[in-house]
């Protein structure tokens, strides 16, 4: 188009982050996933150099990538990864649920539907409903298994997210499982622990989040789920 200077091959290539591969400036916020781009990052244009900035953004990818912890089904992740509906959408995504009131999510709700948990009206200011939020999670699973009979290759996901995806995702997560399996406490977070990959930052449990699964525990020691059950619509 006359009048719209196109950039060349070299500006894009300037301009393109070696740690999350998008394209915005150095000392700038991607508008893809979140990454913050130090104003000296990829400075230097040596080669080696370049690798080992290659090498050092894939671990920090790896490290803090989207867990699998129930096959096609649940996820858990952290505040970034909701950056991109488009993304997660094609990851199969179709309901995001925010694990931390304090939290917002970057969706808009227009393609995916965002889900709030409950807060728990016995424990403190902060602490969630984690049966309300496991009977959701239960109904959306139920969607879930209905989907994959229709069409195996079309799964429907859910993922759940806190700020960092390291105590609060993972305590509803773990949660579900206990819910879910009939696990304790114990075993159903080293089972979720188990989905995460060896070089995953992993599961940091808060005090509050640690002592939140211990009461669900005894919760669902008197009073166990009706597996059959599905309460909410939505």
């Amino acid at each position: 188009m006359r009048g719209v200077k196109r950039p060349c091959a070299d500006a894009l290539d300037a301009s393109r982050c070696e740690t999350c591969e998008h394209y915005h400036a150095r000392g700038t916020t991607c508008d893809e996933c979140g990454h913050v781009r130090r104003a000296d990052a990829d400075a230097d244009g040596d080669g080696d150099g370049r690798r080992a900035r290659a090498l050092e953004g894939e671990r920090a990818r790896r490290a803090t990538t989207v867990v699998e912890v129930i096959d096609r089904f649940l996820l858990v992740g952290a505040f970034e990864h909701t950056s991109s509906e488009e993304t997660l959408l094609r990851a199969g995504v179709r309901t995001v649920i925010n694990a931390a009131p304090t939290c917002e999510s970057c969706c808009s709700g227009r393609w995916l539907s965002v889900v709030n948990l409950n807060t728990s009206e016995e424990g403190g200011a902060g602490d969630l409903d984690l049966r309300h939020a496991c009977e959701r999670l239960q109904s959306l699973h139920a969607r879930s298994t209905s989907a994959l009979e229709i069409d195996k290759s079309q799964p429907v996901r859910v993922l759940v997210y806190c700020m960092s995806g390291r105590s609060r995702a993972p305590t509803v997560a773990t949660a579900y499982v206990m819910f879910k399996m009939r696990m304790s406490f114990k075993d159903a977070l080293a089972y979720v622990q188990s989905r995460y990959p060896a070089d995953h930052r992993g599961v940091k449990l808060k005090d509050e989040d640690a002592s939140l699964l211990e009461r669900f525990e005894r919760e669902l020691a008197e009073n166990p789920p009706n597996q059959a059950r599905v309460s909410h619509t939505y």
